[in-house]
């Protein structure tokens, strides 16, 4: 179970496998980048400390995990991975190489559940404008999150692009 303990440099880690698994199940060559970016956010469970989300990457492909930690610095329960196809983000939704979770923050309660929701950026995401021309510009999910106690960790999510989630309105097209 992956635990909250002090580093070297006195700051919080949090110790999980340094390489991921392949697609044959065995363990990846490719070393995973954990931690690009990190957000605390409120506990979506009372007696939790706080909830947090942590980028992570190996290869390209790109997730976010969602833990909850104990007054004590474990980590209780599962970890979630939100990632495409997973923890109610459909399939298809997210693509291979955005680097999905570039950046991460709490936005707090924007849908007046009692729950805070967070964004997360993925900076090199593929978007088709008007006229089907693909182009890297980037994205930001905004994810609803479900209380603690749900078996899908989003409620819901809104994709915001140059193109999509109403930013086309302000941002210039560069045509």
């Amino acid at each position: 179970m992956p635990f909250l303990g002090e580093g070297l440099d006195g700051l919080p880690q949090l110790e999980m496998p340094l390489f991921g698994e392949g697609s044959d199940g065995l363990p990846s060559p490719e070393p995973a980048v954990l931690g690009m970016s990190m957000a605390v956010i409120p506990p979506r469970t009372p007696g939790n400390v706080a909830d947090v989300v942590l980028s992570r990457m190996l290869g390209g492909t790109e997730t976010v995990i969602l833990f909850r930690l104990a007054s004590n610095g474990t980590v209780l329960g599962v970890p979630k991975t939100l990632a495409d196809g997973l923890e109610g983000i459909p399939a298809g939704t997210v693509g291979f190489g955005t680097k999905f979770g570039s950046s991460l923050q709490s936005l707090g309660d924007l849908d007046g559940d009692g729950v805070y929701d967070v964004s997360i950026g993925a900076m090199d995401d593929v978007d088709a404008s008007d006229d089907e021309v693909e182009m890297t510009s980037g994205a930001v999910y905004i994810l609803f999150l479900n209380p603690g106690n749900e078996a899908d960790a989003v409620k819901s999510f809104l994709k915001i692009t140059p193109f999509t989630g109403g930013l086309s309105r302000v941002a210039p097209r560069g045509r």
